[in-house]
């Protein structure tokens, strides 16, 4: 017969069995791993901004009807009416219409209705191919009004046609706010990454809402001397030699930050700030610019 001693020992031993199965004692639990250090975090990349839906093409019926409608409206010496009447036309999508509104785009004299007009076509985006050829003309005519240009450059953003990014990125140091902004609003809802030394070298030359400096231009000509310094200069003075660019242009440079901001997926205050990312984004920058639309 067992002592009470010797039954509690057995009793113990048969408790704590499973435990030593193995002829180890358990492991003492720990806390989580320890990781090493990610490594240095990289920009995420930005999604593809969403294309546009193409709008419903008007039957001929319904086109016959606003076009009769229009006509009526239209006949007035009332600039006011005769805006409305192109901003109501311009919504029905139908080739018919693009036709008219190309008409008065080009031949109206007034030019805030040709600016009406031109903004109307971007709302007749199944016929892109046939305004394109239309539009690209008046981004490079010096002697075109500012907001015919703006509106022109719109057109060609709402139907994101790319291949017109280098003619929009040359606005960017036009010599009107108006055509500046409608430029960088493009480039930006685009995420046009190949734009990015106009956007640098316009910012050098006004870094905050209320300055203008002399900012910087580079020139690679592949001559030897001080050839690429005075083409440099050219480019300068070409570009901001002018008195009227001499001066602050705040919407500029709020459409600048917006632009950025579009591009890079990065809020971006200073200027240095830019150039320190295109800095370190040169792989980047290169593949886009090697990109043919």
């Amino acid at each position: 017969m067992l002592r009470p001693g010797a039954v509690f020992m057995l009793l113990l031993a048969v408790t704590l069995s499973p435990v030593f199965a193995d002829g180890e004692p358990p492991a003492l639990e720990e806390g989580p791993a320890k990781q090493d250090p990610p490594p240095e975090a990289k920009d995420p990349p930005k999604p593809e901004p969403p294309k546009p839906e193409e709008p419903k093409v008007a039957t001929d019926k319904v086109v016959k009807h606003e076009l009769t409608v229009f006509e009526k409206d239209f006949a007035t010496a009332d600039v006011d009416f005769r805006l409305e009447a192109l901003h109501r036309l311009a919504k029905c999508v139908h080739e018919d219409v693009m036709k008219r509104l190309l008409v008065v785009a080009s031949k109206d004299p007034d030019l805030y209705v040709r600016a009406e007009a031109v903004k109307g076509l971007g709302y007749q985006s199944p016929f892109k191919a046939k305004i394109v050829p239309k539009l690209m003309p008046m981004l490079s005519d010096n002697d075109l009004d500012a907001k015919i240009q703006a509106e022109a450059v719109l057109a060609l953003g709402t139907f994101r046609w790319t291949r017109a990014w280098e003619a929009i990125a040359e606005l960017i140091a036009d010599d009107d706010d108006i055509v500046v902004v409608a430029a960088l609003e493009v480039l930006g809802e685009w995420r046009e990454l190949r734009a990015w030394r106009a956007i640098l070298e316009f910012w050098e030359v006004y870094p905050e809402e209320g300055k203008w400096s002399t900012g910087s231009v580079t020139v690679d000509t592949g001559s030897a001397g001080d050839e690429d310094a005075r083409a440099a200069k050219a480019k300068w003075m070409g570009k901001y030699g002018n008195k009227g660019k001499q001066r602050a242009r705040a919407e500029c440079v709020k459409a600048i930050k917006a632009a950025v901001k579009n591009i890079t997926g990065q809020e971006m205050e200073k200027v240095a700030d830019f150039r320190q990312w295109c800095a370190d984004h040169k792989t980047e920058i290169k593949a886009a610019e090697r990109r043919r639309d």
